[in-house]
């Protein structure tokens, strides 16, 4: 038989988890409605990848230096893009636990 402390503990780890994933949940949803309100604009200071680094400390800024029109819109739409699949994932999270504690 699982002994009561190691349950305890179980559900305490369970409780934990889930309030930090209902305020994760939170905190996308309010960073979701300012996205979609719109006039959103994005500061890429540093740009790096294999081979290459760009800092805007060089001089310039990456949309005005390379000529890349409607740059916070793509970042604007993609960010929502994963704030939505995120948020899918906390929610069937907690459909998951859901079923298994029987609530309906």
């Amino acid at each position: 038989m699982i002994s009561i402390e190691q349950v305890n503990k179980e559900l305490e780890a369970r409780l934990d988890k889930a309030k930090k994933l209902q305020n994760q949940y939170k905190g996308l949803s309010e960073i979701e409605t300012k996205l979609r309100k719109g006039n959103t604009r994005f500061t890429l200071h540093t740009l790096t990848f294999e081979g290459y680094a760009y800092r805007e400390d060089m001089g310039g800024r990456l949309n005005e230096d390379f000529g890349i029109d409607g740059l916070d819109s793509v970042i604007q739409t993609l960010l929502l893009a994963e704030i939505a699949k995120r948020k899918q994932e906390i929610e069937q999270y907690f459909s998951t636990v859901e079923k298994e504690l029987g609530i309906e």
